[in-house]
């Protein structure tokens, strides 16, 4: 069956399936009125916002939307939109359904696709539960009254990890040294994160003019690849499975590659076959320790792509890493600045040779346009006589 736009007709929406891998956005090709499949925790409001620029017109979640911990506003962000939000479709989603597949959404039942508008059941048929302005309201004020609770336990958490990681955040040791510089230079920090896309085209300037070191986390080292940037740096986790955590073209651009373990992990030192690698020992995410590893390196700023820096997206993204994120921030200080910031700030600098040239044009203009004149060619004419009257360089008249 062929591929359609997205449309709702008298029985759902009928769309074309872009399926995420588990944490992530769709990638590939996108076009308004796709349905996007997503494998997440809950969904967040940066998470919604960056759907609603997509223009989806359904979105099918393996879980719930809303937490029961802390009050999401990312499917109400979804809902006044106009889209229609599917959750409780199973863990099987996105094993189920393949990116590309034509499907219809009807009452919360996914079909797919058979040939002469037939549409039938997957292997594992996919029914959840359609929600409404109603029930994620309701269900946002039900996590309003937890969030004492949440808050309290996000204090622990950050007393905990303070405590096991002193002295790399409070000290900077074990932060190793790296052979490629940083010291005095700007960094980026790209993480496949949401709206990364968007973040790496408004620094096209500013990576064109200040040249940072480039360090890609995971598979944000692919997203550097993907916009036409060459990573600097690749950080990646060893407990992320092989070949799923960084893609090929970002692991043989030349970067060089650390890795990210926890104490206590047991990870082969570098050998003669793989001597460009360097170990890095925490607790922290690994977003993090590349940061940390920026900073301790003696970088002058850091410019975080795709990241999350309010207090609002650290606690709706409900991550275990909010402490660590919200620690690594504060030891990085004045150093750290989100992408977002640096686009708005950064006034692309004027060659005075593109100015030089553009004068010069001008002028060719303008004595061309004179030129077509009866009085240009005479004022012309008198210029040239005058120029012809000059004296020489070597002080003689000019020849007759």
């Amino acid at each position: 069956m062929g591929r359609r736009r997205a449309h709702r007709d008298e029985v759902g929406v009928v769309g074309t399936a872009r399926v995420a891998e588990p944490g992530h956005l769709p990638g590939g090709r996108w076009r308004p009125g796709d349905v996007a499949v997503l494998d997440l925790p809950h969904l967040d409001v940066a998470t919604a916002r960056a759907l609603v620029a997509r223009g989806p017109a359904a979105v099918l979640l393996a879980g719930d939307a809303v937490s029961t911990r802390y009050p999401h506003r990312g499917p109400e962000t979804l809902l006044a939109a106009g889209v229609l939000l599917v959750d409780r479709l199973g863990a099987h989603l996105t094993q189920t359904l393949r990116d590309g597949t034509t499907v219809r959404v009807e009452d919360g039942r996914v079909t797919v696709g058979a040939g002469r508008d037939r549409w039938v059941d997957t292997e594992v048929p996919l029914q959840g539960r359609v929600q409404d302005l109603d029930t994620v309201i309701a269900a946002a004020e039900q996590a309003s009254r937890s969030m004492t609770a949440q808050l309290e336990a996000f204090a622990e958490n950050t007393a905990h990890v303070l405590t096991v990681e002193r002295d790399l955040l409070l000290e900077g040791h074990g932060v190793p040294e790296i052979p490629v510089k940083l010291a005095g230079r700007p960094v980026l920090v790209c993480v496949r994160g949401f709206g990364h896309t968007e973040d790496l085209r408004r620094l096209r300037s500013f990576i064109a003019e200040r040249r940072p070191v480039l360090i890609g986390v995971e598979s944000g080292a692919d997203a550097l690849v993907e916009a036409g940037l060459r990573p600097d740096v690749v950080v990646t986790d060893v407990d992320a499975e092989e070949g799923a955590s960084v893609g090929v073209a970002a692991l043989s651009s030349g970067a060089h590659v650390v890795v990210h373990h926890r104490p206590g992990d047991d990870v082969p030192a570098p050998t003669s076959s793989d001597p460009g690698s360097t170990r890095f020992s925490s607790r922290l995410t690994t977003e993090d320790t590349a940061i940390l590893l920026a900073h301790g390196n003696g970088a002058e700023c850091i410019v975080t792509v795709g990241s999350h820096a309010t207090l609002e997206e650290f606690l709706d993204r409900g991550r275990a890493g909010a402490a660590s994120s919200f620690l690594t921030r504060l030891r990085a200080g004045s150093t750290i600045v989100d992408a977002a910031t640096v686009a708005r700030l950064h006034q692309p600098r004027r060659s005075w040779a593109v100015v030089l040239l553009l004068v010069l044009a001008a002028l060719a203009v303008v004595v061309s346009v004179t030129a077509a004149t009866p009085w240009g060619q005479e004022q012309l004419a008198t210029v040239a006589e005058a120029v012809r009257g000059w004296p020489l360089p070597g002080g003689g008249p000019p020849d007759g």
